[in-house]
């Protein structure tokens, strides 16, 4: 095995530590140390890999929206509502407490890599979005007027943006409703 193939395969296993960790005992409660621990790596180690423990969280949204989106592409019928369960499952997995979500964001924006990061984190998202969108387009369902890669931009933006504002307080107080209501104006500007 290789360095890079060293590398890889330590960050799976800190990503399949956390993810082990956040479902058996909640994101609040794990720490970074039992996730090193349950890695069997050192705790220093952690931070060659990522930030802190949010950006582990950011990670794992990231890679199960990236991989839901081309699952979602191999399957039949109308992309809308595919996209819309996408959104909705994405969801599922990041409910928690407003708090929580308001300190996922801080951790994002808190540093210059993190950020960096987490801009690389959601231009895989865009580029995962984009041929569902081209799909959705060749069959009819969308409007041609924009462009995919804007129509993944939009969908990104409502994401988040919702996301956010839920994390600070605002809208529905259920998670799931919130995206619901947020993400009607998008697919109906889009829809033909």
């Amino acid at each position: 095995m290789n360095r890079e193939e060293k590398k890889q395969a330590t960050r799976t296993k800190l990503l399949q530590a956390a993810i082990d960790l956040f479902a058996e005992q909640g994101y609040e409660a794990t720490t970074v140390a039992q996730i090193t621990d349950k890695a069997g790596v050192a705790k220093g180690t952690f931070f060659n890999y990522f930030c802190n423990k949010e950006n582990v969280l950011a990670e794992l949204k990231t890679k199960l929206t990236v991989d839901e989106a081309r699952r979602l592409l191999e399957q039949p019928g109308p992309i809308a509502p595919q996209l819309e369960a996408l959104v909705l499952q994405l969801t599922e997995h990041l409910r928690g407490p407003r708090p929580l979500t308001l300190a996922v964001f801080q951790g994002i924006i808190g540093t210059s890599s993190a950020l960096d990061i987490q801009n690389e984190q959601i231009a895989d998202m865009r580029d995962a979005l984009v041929p569902m969108f081209e799909t959705g387009q060749g069959r009819g369902e969308f409007v041609k007027e924009l462009p995919p890669a804007g129509m993944a931009d939009l969908a990104v933006q409502t994401f988040f943006g919702a996301l956010l504002l839920w994390g600070m307080g605002h809208g529905d107080d259920c998670l799931e409703t919130h995206m619901r209501k947020s993400f009607q104006p998008f697919f109906q500007f889009i829809s033909t």
